[in-house]
């Protein structure tokens, strides 16, 4: 919860596309901010307040794709800040000058899951951790926003 109030997914049900809404804490004022036929979760509010961050699934007949995406806090001015295969959980780093997400690179054999993190502005992109054994997902940066922890 950032500037009183929440951000969460809804959708009509399972496989049906979901949207971003955002609401005060008792359920009042409810916002819907994403209206696309995708799949769009994992809403993540920029430290200050003003940007959320959140992923879309695109589903396709081959499987799908999943990006990154960011938007003011009421919606406007959404922009895709990757391009790949499979990125998700985005996450803002304390000071709000970054954004740290999981990817699956497919692309190499075996398959690895890499922790990135690049500007908020999407620049800069890059690896920061990798393993092919096991799946690295959720990234959470620490307080200080040296370090990251990371389910696997």
């Amino acid at each position: 919860m950032i500037n009183g109030r929440v951000a969460f997914v809804s959708s009509a049900g399972y496989g049906t596309q979901s949207d971003i809404y955002t609401m005060n804490p008792d359920g009042s004022d409810r916002k819907q901010l994403t209206f696309s036929q995708e799949h769009e979760g994992e809403p993540a509010w920029s430290p200050d307040g003003t940007k959320i961050a959140f992923a879309s699934l695109h589903l396709t007949g081959n499987g799908g794709y999943s990006e990154i995406f960011v938007m003011n806090a009421d919606g406007s001015d959404q922009r895709r800040l990757t391009q790949s295969k499979y990125d998700r959980s985005p996450t803002w780093s304390p000071d709000g000058t970054k954004i740290a997400f999981w990817h699956l690179n497919s692309i190499t054999m075996p398959s690895s899951w890499e922790i990135f993190v690049m500007n908020a502005d999407r620049s800069d992109q890059r690896a920061v951790a990798s393993t092919s054994n096991s799946s690295l997902q959720q990234p959470a940066w620490s307080p200080d926003g040296l370090k990251f922890a990371a389910s696997a």
